[in-house]
């Protein structure tokens, strides 16, 4: 696959988060006297704007989900994990060395973001990342991605956006650009199928072989 330009997700994809997010969306559910919610509901969710997940579980309107999503960002520190996916540091210093131009695209808050490459020592392979705002509204992934293609005069074929949920490959579509899909506890090989995910894999590591 020719490749010029990589949009990779963060949580789930190249960071291990994702129980950390469970048990904070539960400590806050929990704390606002709402029902904590199962592993296969998070599932279903995971990969959201924040607001949208408050306004599917609590049948609200979106713009009235801002002060649950301050609050989620508030306990979040104290379930964040920083470990690197298998292969992830590996993947970005190949592509670096490819002179491949590396980019993030997360829904995650911009200090948040900031915060967790810096800990885990990834941050100098992305050459551009876009976050959602340090307010209570989180971006799309599809406005994410489209942030990202505005930055750079790149054919699309030649572009590829690499996530763990169907929101990634979602975004990647309605974009006009490929997607990888990274099967996962959360999101299957058959899920990544029914939204037309171009390449499916099931790790890191298999991604060098294809991203040459």
């Amino acid at each position: 696959m020719l490749v010029n330009l990589i949009i990779f997700d963060l949580d789930g994809t190249l960071i291990d988060s994702t129980q950390g997010l469970y048990d904070t969306l539960n400590e806050l559910l929990t704390k606002n006297n709402f029902d904590r919610i199962t592993l296969e509901e998070f599932k279903g969710i995971l990969g959201t704007p924040l607001q949208n997940v408050f306004a599917e579980l609590l049948d609200k309107n979106p713009a009235d989900c801002f002060e649950y999503v301050k609050q989620f960002r508030k306990i979040y520190p104290q379930y964040a994990t920083c470990e690197l996916k298998d292969g992830a540091q590996e993947l970005l210093r190949f592509l670096k060395e490819k002179k491949k131009n590396i980019t993030l695209a997360t829904v995650k808050s911009e200090r948040m973001t900031t915060k967790i490459l810096n800990d885990t020592r990834i941050i100098q392979y992305f050459d551009f990342i876009t976050t959602s705002p340090n307010s209570e509204q989180d971006y799309s992934k599809d406005f994410l991605i489209n942030t990202v293609l505005n930055k750079y005069e790149i054919n699309k074929e030649e572009i590829v956006m690499i996530g763990d949920t169907i929101h990634d490959i979602i975004g990647a579509k309605s974009n006009g650009i490929k997607g990888i899909g990274i099967v996962n506890d959360f999101c299957t090989r058959k899920e990544f199928e029914e939204v037309n995910a171009d390449i499916i894999v099931d790790s890191l590591k298999e991604l060098e072989n294809i991203l040459k």
